[in-house]
Formats: C-alpha cells, structure tokens, sequence
C-alpha cells in the first residue's frame, strides 16, 4: 500500500477488506503463473533466463510495458507511503530535533514535498548498491520486520486485556499474532541471517533512541497496557501473610507540608528506601481553601475552586517536582480535612497498594525557627556535573519530554511561600505528640527528620581536600544506640535500637552515601578504666554487630560521666516511675546533646533514639527536652522501631 489510510473514509473497515482481497488476488496470479510456467518451461530456462516470459509470450513488448508499470507503480509508492511515513515521524518529533526542517516542506494542498525530495535521496543511496538480488533481501527484510511489529503490537493489546482494544477484524485472534511472528521471523532468518542480526540491532539502536529523545504524547504507550497488566498480576500474588523478616526493606511515607523546606529530605528519603516503596504524602486542611488556594502551572490561583476537585490540580503539580528531582516516589494527597491526625491516619492506612504498604513514617522535626526556602538555595547554585547527588536535586529534565526545560525555579512557583518566624503553625505540639503516639499505636516505625536543611548536597557529591590531602567534609555516618530517657540504660537490645542499626546500614549502602561515608556505632564503655578502645567496647556489641554483618567503627564514650551529672542534678521521683511522667531536667538533656555534638564534627547524619511519649506526658515538656537534645546537631533522624527487621537467627 501507499500508506495513505489518512485519506480513507473508514480506514478500519476498508484497510482489512482491501488488505484481504489484494492479497488473495495477488496469491492467485502468482500461483497460476507458477503452475503455468512449470508446466510449459523447462527447468534449465527457468534457472538460466530470468527473462523467459518475453519470449515466450505471444506479444514480448506486453510484458517489457509491465515490468515498467509495476517498477514505476512501487517507485511512486514507495515515494508516496515511505515520505508521509517520514513527515509523520518528523511531525511529531519522534527523532528529536533532528527531521524538523522536514515539517516546513510542505505544500499548500498539504504535499509533503521536501520528505519526497528526502527519500527519493535514500532510496537512490540504497540503489548505488548495483544488484538487485542484494537490495531485494534488505528489503524484503524491513518489510517483514514491519510485520512481525504489527503483529507483536495486537498481541500485546490482546494480553494487556485493555477495554477499548475491541478490533473489528473478525478473524483475528491471539494464536493468529503469534503466528504471524512466528512466520515473519522464519522468513526474515531464511532470507538472510547475516541481514537479519543487523535489521534487529538497527531496530533496537532506533528503540532506544525514541525512548531518549521521543517526546511525550497523548497517543498512549502499550508498555503502560503491559506494565499495568504485569503489575497487577504479580500485586495479588504478593501476600502480607508470606511477608518475612530476612527480606524487610524500608518502605517510606513520608509527610510533607511544604516542599520548600524538605528538598533535602526528599532526596535523603529517596536514598534511603533501598528499592523499596517511597511514598509522598500531604494533608490537605481545610483551612488551606482560603489561605493558600489551588495554584496554576503560572503560579497564580485557580479562580473557581468550588466547581473542581482541586486534588488532580495538586496531585499534577507534585508529580512535576518529582520529575524534577529525579526522585522514584508516589505522591498521595488526602482532601479537605479538618483534623490533621485523621488525614494523617488516612493517608498512613490508604497509601499503597496490596502487600506494598508503607511501614516507616518520617516526618519533619516540630520547630518554632523560620524554615529555610530550599528551592532558593538550590535554583541559584551552579549547574552540577551528571551522575552527581546534587544534580539529582537542582537539574531540570533535559527535552526528553518535549522541548520545554523543568526546572528548580518554574517548580517552585507552583507551590505556596513558606510561613514567617512568628506565624501560627496548623500542627501545634500537642497534637504533633498525639500524632507519634497514634503512629506507634498503628504499628509504624517512627522517624523525626531535624535540622536537614544543613544537609549540603554539594558537599556530600565533591569532598574537598585538604593540602594534606585529608578530606574537609563531613564523612560519618553516626548511629547512637541509647535511649536518652533512661540515663543507666547502656547499649540497648531491643527492636527500636535494632531497627536504628539496620536504618543506618541500609543508607550506608547507598551510592554516595557508601563511597564517602563511614559508618560510626556509639557504645557506653564497658570498663572506664581499660587501656585501649577494643577492651571498652561492650562483647555484646560485637557479637550483635558480627550477626548482622554489620561493618562499621565502633566508638566508644564515657558514659559514666553523663550518669554522674544525672545523679547530681537530677530531682524528684526516677525517670522510670511507674507513673511514666518525665522528670529528667533540662541540663540533663543539655550534657547529652553536648556529648553527641563533641563526635559530630565531621558527620553527615545522626541516628538518635527516639523515645516513645508516656500516656500522660506534657506535650510541651516532651518537645522542649527533644529540641534541646537536637541543638546545633547535623541533621539527624530520632528513630522509633515498633516491627522487626531482621533476624538474629539467620
């Protein structure tokens, strides 16, 4: 055909028809010419004369005029369906950039002239070639490679089982596709193996440089069909009955309200998550409708929001900042809500699906100071080399997508200005305390992201170096395995210090949190007297350490010294009265931070224990004494382990 189904009045009605007929009709005169030949030439003419119908035809000049009109009949269709094939391509910038001066070739009837000029070019290139039994089978080849496409397309919409693939071709069917492959590829290897290895790597070059450079349309992908197909399959199989402790890997949710001030976050979850699920969540209050609205893509408020839902609006918008930044996350957004600890509660039992559910909440640390604007500090910093940290969290998306650019700064402005020093915050500590303890009752392992807008992306992608040649940066990653509200506890061996463990290690083993990082475990001292570092380290430790295959240094600290200004400070009934009320005075607090901040140097992340809130704790005081705990430390994780992660037995 001369691919000209555009001009057809019912191309699916007309194309299998005429496709049907042409083909019987075709197959008709070629086997009666075969049968006819044979049965009146003899076999040494058939093999010696390729011109044998012109002799013995009753009028030879009859098939000298056919031979010119079926070569002029497949010149000019090959002219015809090969260039609108190519100003199709170059149309919808299939190729990128590169065809784009065809578009413009175009006459005022709508000719493609210049893709005609274009491919009478190839054509005469493939012609150089000087025999035809050697461009016969590269045809012949591509041709049937077309085929096999064909067919291997309509299989696929048949397994993807989609609705609206409801093909009106009566006898097509699944084995028939299959056939039709299966046909299709016997032939292409028959004619040539050597022709046909080159046809599939020259498909699979152009393949993977449509998935490059190809632009996103609305015409749909069929890898959607089969991934949706796939997914779901394998979805109903993963049962959270089968679920087992040796393969436990984190699957976040992470609570944002603003992304503004959680960009760091974002990514450190991101790296975080161990090919696990990554999940970000937001609540959206009520109160939100008048003060912040429902913003376009220009920055400006959708005018009507009463008549629209406004979450696709919100939902689109965090998909781009997600795109953006290169990070492989869901986004979930719950609607209006009046009560932030039940939107919380719905998206920590809603988020997910099947046996991929979210068992580890992260949320940012509850913080009276003015929240630093991340997309400032990150749209004005240079461009980052590829392949680096930083370049995942300031570079836009190059024109795969199109020809527009994403970047840091258009994100930004699809998203509200982040509160003064001095506003009210939707979430006051009360319900920011009932909120850990309704995580803690669902379950969940608990963490409180503080002070990650410190964390330098930059920093962590280029140590720098010294003139000793010693680096600058921060290289440690810490995990400090002590419950703080209980100062005669040493190192703990409970699920919350064993998930703490696991939390750390899992981010040590993470690209370039694992190749300039080291990983520091901080242990009390089993003997304050002993003479080097190996004898101070409590055995227990080390074997805990050994079955985890665990490998990390192992510092150990005073702690004596911490419990002795406990002792002298501390006032009232003890810390662990069965009343549960937390008596611990500031100071307290204040050596323990003071200890943690002497080993923080030169480290990355902390890992801190986070305690679980008594039943009747003063939310304030709860707050106050983590805040202080929390004081000028690099950015750190408080982490609160409810679920096993690993077995000691393995």
């Amino acid at each position: 055909g001369a691919n000209m189904s555009g001009e057809l009045k019912s191309p699916s009605r007309s194309i299998p028809k005429g496709t049907v007929l042409a083909t019987v009709y075709s197959f008709s005169v070629y086997a009666s010419l075969y049968v006819l030949s044979a049965a009146s030439c003899s076999t040494l003419l058939l093999q010696a004369n390729y011109t044998y119908l012109q002799t013995i035809n009753l009028y030879p000049p009859l098939v000298f005029l056919g031979t010119v009109c079926v070569t002029l009949s497949s010149a000019l269709s090959t002219l015809i369906g090969g260039s609108r094939v190519l100003f199709a391509v170059a149309k919808d910038d299939i190729l990128g950039r590169v065809l784009s001066p065809i578009k413009s070739g175009v006459s005022q009837r709508g000719n493609p002239y210049l893709s005609v000029i274009v491919t009478a070019v190839l054509v005469q290139c493939i012609l150089f070639i000087g025999n035809v039994n050697q461009i016969a089978p590269i045809v012949s080849i591509f041709y049937l490679l077309v085929y096999f496409s064909i067919n291997l397309a309509c299989a696929s919409l048949d397994i993807a089982a989609a609705p609206n693939f409801r093909p009106q071709f009566k006898y097509f069917s699944k084995p028939t596709c299959f056939l039709g492959m299966a046909g299709a590829l016997l032939m292409i290897f028959l004619i040539s193996a050597l022709y046909a290895s080159a046809a599939g790597f020259i498909l699979l070059v152009l393949i993977l440089v449509i998935s490059v450079v190809g632009p996103e349309r609305s015409w749909g992908s069929i890898s959607q069909a089969l991934m949706f197909f796939l997914v779901r399959k394998f979805l109903l199989k993963l049962d959270q009955r089968k679920d087992h402790v040796k393969f436990w890997r984190p699957q976040i949710l992470l609570l944002v309200n603003n992304p503004r001030s959680c960009i760091p976050l974002m990514h450190f979850c991101n790296d975080i998550k161990k090919s696990g699920l990554y999940i970000i969540g937001h609540v959206l209050m009520e109160c939100e409708r008048e003060s912040r609205g429902v913003f376009s893509g220009d920055g400006g408020r959708l005018v009507d929001e009463s008549q629209a839902d406004p979450v696709p609006a919100l939902l689109d918008h965090w998909m781009c900042l997600v795109d953006t930044m290169r990070i492989k996350a869901f986004v979930e957004i719950t609607d209006y809500t009046s009560d932030f600890r039940r939107g919380v509660a719905s998206l920590v039992r809603h988020s997910g699906l099947g046996g991929m559910k979210p068992n580890t909440i992260v949320l940012g640390f509850l913080d009276e100071g003015a929240c630093e604007d991340m997309f400032v500090k990150y749209a004005m910093l240079p461009a980052p080399r590829r392949g680096s940290m930083r370049a995942a969290a300031v570079a836009g998306i190059p024109g795969r997508r199109g020809s527009s650019r994403m970047t840091m700064s258009t994100v930004a402005d699809r998203f509200p200005r982040l509160p003064g020093a001095g506003s009210k915050r939707q979430v006051d500590r009360a319900c920011y305390v009932q909120l850990i303890k309704d995580l803690i009752f669902m379950r969940r392992n608990v963490v409180l992201a503080a002070n990650f807008n410190r964390l330098d992306l930059a920093a962590l992608s280029s140590p720098k170096k010294s003139a000793s040649g010693a680096e600058d940066t921060p290289v440690f990653i810490d995990i400090w395995p002590f419950n703080f509200s209980q100062p005669d506890s040493l190192f703990l061996m409970d699920i919350g210090s064993i998930f703490m463990l696991q939390f750390g290690t899992v981010l040590h083993m993470k690209g370039v949190w694992k190749s300039h990082m080291k990983l520091r475990i901080f242990a009390a001292a089993a003997a304050a007297d002993a003479e080097s570092e190996e004898e101070r380290v409590s055995p227990a430790l080390k074997a805990l350490l050994d079955q985890l295959r665990i490998e990390a240094q192992i510092v150990a600290v005073d702690w004596n010294t911490v419990r002795r200004r406990f002792r002298k400070l501390s006032s009232g009934p003890d810390p662990r009265d069965p009343s549960g009320e937390v008596t611990l005075p500031d100071s307290y607090y204040a050596s323990c931070n003071a200890l943690v901040r002497s080993h923080s140097q030169r480290t990355v992340v902390s890992f801190l224990y986070l305690p679980a809130p008594p039943d009747n704790c003063c939310p304030d005081r709860y707050m106050q004494q983590l805040t202080i705990l929390l004081d000028r430390l690099p950015p750190t994780c408080l982490v609160h382990g409810v679920s096993p992660v690993t077995c000691l037995g393995l």
